[in-house]
């Protein structure tokens, strides 16, 4: 039995999306592809629907079904993409507090050997010290200029103007915005509002710890795909970043109406 897909998680990248899967899939009415679909971003998009299907080909009678992809969120012709195959999809973002999603990613890139710059004209240094550089090969570039995958590690925490598009397209309803610093803090509150926005039951307490509707322990892990620093970022790298996303973050505020506490040193 095949199913089609009625959620997504479409980001944050090193937002635990990962781990977000993980836990997910403990429950017994969720079905979530344990790898990345990259159906809706591809540069060469053909909506042949039967073949992003064979992802979900193991599904037997789970009601909400779902995959993860990060760089949905980001990529404007993407999140048409996923419109114009259903315009009911709920949409599911963890928002990661952007400069610590930023240089994570970059560390990830870096320790996998990925090319971190957008400049052909500028020649930067290729040691452990470059964050600062991979920031300004791209500081001039917003969202909407972005057309293709890659890097874009500054913009993916553009996180407002995401929000702000994909509104223009989904109904408020169909989109489920959660703070990944919370989820790790209170993993069983934030978790139930994902059971509650995909219409499956909650977790309940019980004496031996949460436990799901057919008395299966919730088993939370903290440690998922987790990145290792070689070393912490610069102070004066962190400030840089911090100007730069202070009047995204301000209006993200405003759009949720209250300030993240845990972005705030």
């Amino acid at each position: 039995m095949s199913g089609k897909p009625n959620f997504l998680i479409i980001g944050a990248q090193k937002g635990g999306t990962e781990s977000h899967t993980v836990h997910l899939n403990q429950h017994p009415n969720v079905y979530m592809y344990e790898g990345e679909g990259h159906f809706f971003d591809r540069d060469d998009y053909q909506p042949d629907y039967d073949e992003y299907h064979e992802f979900f080909k193991d599904v037997e009678n789970e009601i909400a079904i779902g995959e993860k992809t990060p760089s949905y969120m980001y990529f404007h012709f993407a999140i048409d993409n996923i419109y114009e195959y259903n315009p009911d999809m709920k949409l599911i973002m963890f928002l990661r507090e952007p400069i610590s999603r930023t240089y994570s990613q970059y560390s990830m890139y870096r320790g996998n050997g990925v090319n971190v710059f957008h400049s052909d004209d500028i020649y930067f240094s290729d040691d452990e010290d470059s964050f600062l550089d991979s920031v300004r090969s791209t500081e001039h570039l917003k969202v909407k200029d972005i057309k293709s995958n890659g890097y874009w590690g500054l913009q993916r925490g553009f996180y407002i103007d995401q929000i702000e598009y994909i509104l223009s397209k989904f109904d408020r309803n169909n989109v489920l915005i959660l703070i990944s610093e919370r989820v790790l803090k209170n993993p069983v509150i934030e978790y139930n509002k994902v059971f509650n926005f995909l219409g499956v039951s909650p977790l309940t307490m019980r004496p031996h710890g949460p436990q799901f509707a057919d008395n299966k322990i919730f088993k939370f892990q903290d440690n998922i795909n987790k990145t290792y620093y070689r070393k912490p970022i610069k102070r004066e790298d962190y400030n840089y970043l911090s100007e730069i996303y202070k009047p995204y973050n301000d209006r993200l505020y405003d759009f949720l109406g209250y300030q993240i506490t845990e972005w705030i040193l």
